[in-house]
């Protein structure tokens, strides 16, 4: 197994994406400033760097997420963050996302929330692929 041991020890890269159209707001154009990037690690070992508002859900990190990911399958995933007292704690997507982390660049992992019953009855072939990779990482990581 030594291509895994090289695709671990590769450094990261970093993915640009530009930002999502707003889709509950009419105001279409966010004032320079008040943007920051959250740096999401996706299930590869890539880095996602996201244009995100200051003001913005954590539904809006996610979309863009899953969209730059062409997922459709959202519901098995989420994004996770480190805090002082929990090193892996969940998103809530129904809220903005300043309120949870205060520290920036905004850093979080993007992670299987929850495994299917069975992975065979996913229609996408990205999310068994996704799904694959997390267990994946949980082997290596020992979990």
């Amino acid at each position: 197994m030594p291509e895994e041991k090289k695709k671990d020890t590769a450094p990261e890269k970093e993915v640009p994406v530009p930002p999502s159209p707003a889709k509950k707001s009419s105001n279409q154009s966010t004032p320079r400033g008040k943007l920051t990037t959250a740096k999401v690690t996706l299930l590869d070992g890539s880095v996602l760097d996201v244009p995100i508002d200051r003001k913005a859900k954590g539904e809006d990190l996610f979309d863009s997420v899953c969209e730059h990911l062409n997922l459709l399958e959202k519901d098995y995933f989420s994004l996770t963050y480190a805090t002082d007292q929990d090193p892996r704690s969940w998103l809530e997507l129904d809220k903005r996302i300043s309120k949870f982390v205060k520290s920036e660049p905004w850093t979080f992992n993007f992670e299987v929330k929850f495994y299917p019953p069975d992975p065979a009855g996913l229609k996408e072939d990205i999310t068994r692929y996704q799904l694959c990779l997390q267990v994946r990482n949980d082997i290596l990581s020992g979990k």
